[in-house]
């Protein structure tokens, strides 16, 4: 693979990295205004986003936003913690 790829990837995954955050963000304010602690519109926001984002915007879209190479990147391994 060419270094332009994995520069695209790395964008990639940055891009989705930084949604998160700013969506956890914006969950931990609402989660304050409506008087709850900040860290339950995070946990929320962590628990919700990936099953809510697949089935509101379908298989196709998901992949398309989370190709299956970045989908692995972002995966953390657990071989060998048996």
């Amino acid at each position: 693979m060419s270094v332009v790829h994995y520069l695209q990837q790395a964008v990639h995954v940055s891009v989705i990295v930084l949604a998160a955050l700013v969506l956890a963000r914006l969950a931990r304010a609402f989660a304050r205004v409506v008087g709850q602690p900040a860290v339950i519109g995070e946990i929320a926001v962590g628990v919700a986003i990936g099953p809510v984002l697949l089935a509101t915007i379908g298989r196709k879209s998901f992949d398309a936003l989370l190709p299956n190479p970045t989908l692995q990147t972002l995966q953390v391994s657990i071989h060998g913690a048996g």
